[in-house]
C-alpha cells in the first residue's frame, strides 16, 4: 500500500489534483507541492501566501497584514532564512527603541 494513500476522500482528491497538474509527478513532487501549499498544524489550517520579494521590508509588511487581519502570532516559525532574520533585527530594534 503506498504511504501516501488515504481513506478520507478530501485527501485522495487533493493529491490526484496535484498529481494531474504536475504532469503525473512522482509521489515526492506532488507531496512537496502539497507541502507547500497546505499545512495543518493540531487541526489549525495555516494560510499561506507569498510575499512579493524575499526582502526584509517585504517579510515585515507580510507580518504586518496578517496581524491585521487576524492578531499578532504568539509564535513564528522559521528555516532562518535571512529575511526573517533580518525581519527579527530590525523589529528588535523598534522595539527598543519604543521602550526608550
Amino acid at each position: 500500500m503506498n504511504k501516501y494513500y488515504s481513506k478520507d476522500r478530501i485527501t485522495q482528491v487533493i493529491i490526484e489534483e496535484f498529481h494531474c497538474r504536475f504532469n503525473h509527478g512522482n509521489h515526492e513532487t506532488v507531496m512537496n507541492e502539497i507541502r507547500q501549499r497546505i499545512e495543518v498544524l493540531g487541526l489549525r489550517a495555516v494560510h499561506i501566501k507569498l510575499t512579493p520579494s524575499l526582502t526584509t521590508d517585504s517579510m515585515i509588511m507580510a507580518l504586518r497584514r496578517f496581524a491585521a487581519r487576524r492578531e499578532m502570532p504568539k509564535t513564528i516559525y522559521s528555516d532562518n532564512g535571512t529575511n526573517i532574520v533580518g525581519a527579527n533585527k530590525e523589529l528588535r530594534q523598534a522595539l527598543v527603541t519604543l521602550k526608550q
